[in-house]
């Protein structure tokens, strides 16, 4: 169940994901993001001393990547 406080809003899903957090939410392994990264078929974003992969690029690649 969903419960918000009474005044708050709920957060807005994130727009990038740290590394860490595209392991997770896609189930791929790190090495084989890091792959993807290395061959340029997932676009990330570098920000300061941070890699950013954006959520769309994330859904993007894991779509590529369907079966059939």
């Amino acid at each position: 169940m969903n419960m918000t406080i009474q005044g708050e809003t709920p957060h807005p899903a994130p727009i990038a994901h740290s590394i860490p957090q595209s392991v997770r939410i896609s189930g791929v392994g790190r090495s084989t993001i890091y792959k993807a990264i290395k061959s340029g078929e997932l676009e990330t974003l570098k920000i300061g001393a941070r890699r950013l992969v954006p959520d769309e690029s994330l859904r993007a690649w894991l779509s590529s990547h369907k079966a059939g």
